[in-house]
């Protein structure tokens, strides 16, 4: 049975958790490689590809907790250098994983030297682009906070010549992950947002970081990275139309719709709308393609309030999600999903989703409201909970 699930980073961990140890499913995952904060945004700024971040992130949880290197794989894809470390001194660690000397990143003796040599070859690749780039540029890498598989996912992007699909195929078989990550598309964009105020948030970390009551009212995925500083000097319709010709959905991947056409069920995901799913649904023909999969489309809603959209109610993350999955549609589709859950909290809590009850009985598609938290980790989804009423 193939389960495809559509999410951000880790907005889908109890549903991976769920499936992923049961031998009768395959899991597949789409991401976007929008994301350009932190350490991700200075792989992108440095080397010109697409951000590995939630990538690393989905990989990260389908990692084999049964194969005899877990802990060791493990232990790489969470390794992230110190927050206040200098280039100088991130360089001497990864000098040390180049001579295959001892380290507390990842122990080369319980690996294959097949793995061994790959790991080499791809972070390596990354070494010595850094250096060419600190030289040509005169700007030292931020080897802060980063993820030492960001640096290896750079090296095998720059490999596969910003191919990011071959790169995800090749971390995939080195550490031996049975689950697959796909990316939306293989094409770079760069995620701009307006708001309700007019204030353009010109990178996905702007988004992501904004803390305010100010909604976003559009986002848009750009060929081409936008100062907002020319911007502020004109109108809200001004700006609004300046990014709708800017505007520039990318194309699907090829793999993407054979996945999507195998799918059993099709799950989309709670999580961050405008940072994470929504650019996901932005990509050219995605809904097009998913109408024409027999699979069962499942939405699932979030259970805590998003400080990206802080007047969100229950209802409002289907209208979200559809209204962007519909964007470049030329007939709109009301009913694209099979069965909605919505969350129904043991108890008054203003930080999570308001079920707006009349608005869903609107959507004109089948719901179920019910409590779907997790006991133990309040604002987490149950997925047992969930997949009880679809058998599965």
């Amino acid at each position: 049975m193939n389960i495809l699930l559509i999410n951000g980073g880790r907005g889908a961990t109890s549903f991976i958790n769920y499936f992923k140890n049961k031998k009768k499913y395959n899991i597949y995952s789409i991401v976007n490689a929008y994301d350009d904060g932190k350490s991700t945004g200075t792989i992108r700024n440095f080397f010109k590809i697409l951000g590995p971040s939630d990538i690393r992130k989905v990989q990260s949880l389908f990692l084999d907790n049964k194969n005899k290197n877990y802990k060791n794989y493990k232990n790489f894809f969470e390794f992230r250098f110190d927050s206040n470390i200098s280039n100088y001194e991130a360089k001497l660690i990864i000098q040390k994983i180049l001579n295959f000397k001892n380290n507390k990143i990842i122990n080369f003796n319980k690996i294959s030297k097949h793995r061994s040599k790959k790991i080499y070859f791809y972070l390596k690749i990354f070494f010595d682009q850094t250096l060419k780039i600190e030289n040509k540029d005169k700007i030292l890498f931020n080897f802060q906070d980063c993820s030492i598989i960001n640096c290896l996912y750079a090296g095998a992007i720059i490999h596969f010549k910003r191919n990011i699909e071959k790169a995800i195929e090749e971390i995939t078989n080195i550490f031996e992950i049975k689950h697959k990550v796909f990316v939306n598309s293989n094409s770079e964009r760069f995620l701009t947002a307006i708001r309700a105020n007019g204030e353009v948030l010109v990178t996905e970390k702007d988004i992501v970081e904004i803390r305010s009551n100010q909604s976003i009212e559009e986002i848009y995925l750009l060929k081409k990275k936008i100062s907002k500083y020319p911007l502020n000097n004109y109108s809200i319709n001004y700006k609004k139309n300046f990014l709708k010709r800017k505007n520039f959905p990318p194309n699907i991947s090829q793999k993407l719709k054979k996945i999507i056409n195998n799918a059993t069920y099709i799950i989309f995901c709670p999580g961050t709308q405008h940072s994470s799913l929504y650019p996901t649904y932005l990509t050219k023909n995605f809904l097009s393609i998913l109408l024409k999969s027999s699979a069962k489309k499942i939405f699932i809603s979030n259970i805590g309030a998003d400080y990206e959209t802080p007047f969100y109610n229950a209802s409002d993350y289907v209208l979200g999600a559809m209204k962007y999955l519909n964007k470049y549609s030329a007939k709109k589709i009301k009913n694209i999903f099979d069965i909605a859950f919505f969350n129904k909290p043991l108890k008054a809590n203003k930080n999570y989703v308001a079920l707006d009850y009349e608005n869903i009985k609107k959507l004109n598609i089948k719901y179920i409201i019910d409590n779907f938290e997790d006991i133990k980790k309040n604002g987490h989804h149950d997925a047992k909970k969930i997949f009880q009423y679809l058998n599965i």
